[in-house]
């Protein structure tokens, strides 16, 4: 994933702020429940990033491999660790992923399947998850789509101005 280098990767989580990931985590979990029938036990959380979803699977009692590319991202995981010794984190692709154990379910959250390089990382990714994942284990992700690619994101400049960051993001 190119661009999240370290002094990113330092500013990642105030970027983004306005994620409740306690929420979110509610609503994975609920997602799971409705279409797999349970919650997973052992959960493979692939882009993890800074490990916010990992951290609050974990605190729900799950298991939890956190894979990202990033080790800077991976870094700012560690450093956020306090007492959860159900995650567990590995810094490889998604499109080799090769954790040597299975898992009951899969997310990759925030877009991060638009960050895979084309339709072939994209199935790569997808096929090495399918690899780990146990019969009747579920794979939760999400995308931006064509739309907000195109019609939100655009050709747009979108300014962060807080009193720790400003960030200038150019989209094309």
């Amino acid at each position: 994933m190119p661009g999240y280098s370290e002094v990113f990767a330092a500013f990642y989580d105030r970027l983004i702020c306005d994620v409740d990931y306690g929420a979110r985590t509610e609503y994975l979990l609920r997602l799971f429940e409705r279409f797999g029938g349970r919650r997973p036990e052992r959960l493979l959380d692939l882009a993890c990033g800074t490990g916010s979803f990992s951290y609050e699977m974990a605190r729900r009692g799950i298991e939890v491999i956190g894979v990202d590319l990033s080790p800077e991202m991976l870094t700012e995981a560690e450093a956020k660790r306090q007492q959860e010794d159900k995650v567990f984190f590995v810094c490889q692709p998604a499109e080799a992923l090769e954790l040597g154990q299975s898992v009951d379910g899969a997310i990759c959250c925030l877009d991060s399947v638009n960050h895979f390089d084309g339709a072939e990382g994209v199935q790569a990714a997808f096929s090495r998850v399918a690899a780990h994942l146990e019969d009747g284990g579920i794979f939760l992700f999400d995308a931006n789509t064509l739309y907000k690619q195109r019609e939100i994101l655009g050709n747009n400049t979108f300014v962060y101005d807080t009193e720790e960051v400003y960030l200038v993001w150019q989209n094309s």
